[in-house]
């Protein structure tokens, strides 16, 4: 869980920290094939020394999809602006985009994704990860109702 918490909060200081372009590498041509199949769009992309991220846009999640790359090991994060739950669209893409990042089907995907957002809904905070097969998803429910996130990683 820590973990998990720590790669949003990579993801949100590279996005703010880095903003020099780097060569081409496998998580850019991962980027480029959800940016195609699911007709997405790129936004930019940092790196250091340690983590890539690469940030981009879809029309079915309000605020942004980020790709995390730290020590080689990818995670995607997918955030909205308001804290009411995506529609079935939207998990759709987010079973699809987690399927590519993890290797994992997107049907298990869906189903962590769905069961972190159940368990998140019931916490005092709103935060809960669920687990199967290599694959993790946490939901983030903000008291605030400043948005909700989710992050899928494979375990």
């Amino acid at each position: 869980m820590l973990t998990i918490l720590r790669a949003i909060v990579l993801a949100i200081s590279c996005i703010l920290a880095l903003s020099g372009p780097a060569a081409a590498d496998q998580w850019d041509d991962l980027a480029q094939k959800f940016v195609a199949q699911e007709n997405a769009r790129l936004v930019r992309r940092a790196a250091d020394k340690d983590d890539i991220v690469v940030v981009m846009e879809h029309r079915l999640v309000t605020e942004r999809i980020v790709l995390v790359v730290t020590d080689n090991k990818p995670a995607i994060s997918f955030q909205f602006k308001a804290a009411t739950l995506p529609g079935n669209d939207a998990f759709d893409l987010m079973a699809r985009a987690s399927s590519l990042v993890t290797g994992k089907d997107a049907a298990a995907a869906m189903r962590l994704l769905r069961q972190s957002c159940t368990a998140a809904r019931k916490k005092d905070p709103g935060v809960a990860t669920a687990s199967a097969n290599g694959i993790s998803a946490t939901c983030i429910l903000p008291h605030d109702g400043g948005g909700v996130n989710f992050l899928v990683a494979p375990d």
